[in-house]
């Protein structure tokens, strides 16, 4: 029978959720609006932002999934204002949900931080150990996660993977109530997700949604012809293609290099790309910059190109002096600062060019 708390007086009260542990008293939270209005006025802010880190690391999985069903539930504008949805998938098959907050801006270069890295993994039906006694339950065909006892994480089974993730991105938009709009798939060569790309962009509907990013890793190994179809059939905000392929003998993530950025830049549609290129020779940018100025369609892109070597600019320009046929690459270089440069067209395009650590090259169109 449950315990009418409300009725209890307030001095009571007071007492109570004083002494209530913080998980205790989140689910409490939870259980109506006027719980948290009584919680509040008794001297217990709930809101998501007094919660410190140190509180945050003590709270298992299920009791951080709470909080943030407190603070959707509590403060929905504000959540969703602060928040948003994105899936990153490992070429392990290894799903994990990430909170992101709106106001970091998405870098291929640098790792952010996000607020909420639940893993989600999916194994198949076949492998599934029935004696495990460290599952808590499971319910195939469920889209609730199962949860393991100690570890935050959550584990779902499905008989098809695939299926699976699609399936598990729309119960999280759900529960959420947030959109997605950042996915992140780690290719490989012998990874499902790779070899099916384009199955999970027409199973989350992806050509018709609006995206802040699209991440691919690890380029070499992805199906080039799953690659070329996203680029020509996902419409997004903003596109990260990251490749990153420091050993000189690797001659596929090269040749992918090279035909990401040179023979595929302009089939992308997306208003923001931003390229992560590691390994790349002169060659390779003189190639893409030539590319790009003799476009007649002006379009943003930027592309930050980690060279094999030192940046020698003076080169640069000079290879492409060299290599412009025609009108249509006539252009001016103009030295603006110590490694800052820019590039106007006769129709003024402008690209700038930074150079950034001697062999990092950024380009911004």
């Amino acid at each position: 029978m449950a315990f009418p708390l409300l009725r209890v007086p307030f001095v009571c009260l007071r007492t109570v959720f004083k002494t209530m542990e913080d998980v205790d008293l989140i689910r409490t939270a939870r259980c109506s609006k006027r719980m948290r209005v009584v919680i509040k006025s008794c001297g217990r802010d709930i809101g998501y932002n007094t919660w410190t880190p140190e509180q945050k690391n003590r709270l298992n999985l299920k009791d951080i999934m709470d909080l943030f069903h407190l603070f959707r539930e509590s403060e929905p504008e504000e959540f969703q204002a602060r928040f948003q949805l994105g899936i990153r998938v490992s070429a392990q098959l290894i799903c994990r949900l990430e909170i992101l907050p709106k106001s970091i801006a998405l870098s291929p270069i640098v790792e952010m931080p996000v607020y909420f890295k639940p893993e989600i993994y999916f194994e198949s039906i076949q492998n599934l150990d029935e004696n495990d006694t460290s599952i808590e339950h499971l319910n195939l065909g469920s889209m609730v996660p199962v949860a393991k006892k100690g570890v935050k994480k959550f584990n779902s089974y499905s008989e098809n993977q695939l299926e699976g993730f699609i399936k598990l991105v729309q119960y999280f938009e759900s529960i959420f109530g947030c959109r997605l709009i950042k996915v992140c798939i780690d290719g490989s060569d012998t990874d499902e997700f790779s070899i099916n790309l384009r199955n999970v962009v027409e199973g989350l509907n992806l050509s018709n949604l609006t995206m802040n990013a699209w991440e691919l890793h690890n380029l070499a190994k992805v199906n080039r012809n799953d690659l070329f179809y996203i680029m020509e059939n996902v419409n997004t905000e903003s596109l990260a293609y990251v490749c990153h392929s420091f050993a000189p003998q690797h001659n596929a993530a090269e040749h992918i290099q090279e035909c990401i950025l040179l023979d595929n830049i302009t089939k992308i549609r997306c208003t923001r790309l931003v390229l992560a290129i590691s390994n790349c020779s002169h060659r390779t940018i003189v190639n893409f910059i030539s590319n790009w100025l003799s476009e007649p369609v002006l379009w943003g892109k930027t592309a930050c190109v980690a060279l094999n070597e030192m940046a020698n600019m003076e080169l640069i320009f000079a290879s492409l002096r060299e290599n412009r046929s025609g009108e249509q690459l006539n252009f001016n270089v103009v030295h603006r600062a110590v490694k800052d440069w820019q590039i106007i067209t006769h129709s003024d395009k402008v690209l700038n060019i930074s150079l950034l650590a001697g062999k990092h090259v950024v380009l911004k169109c």
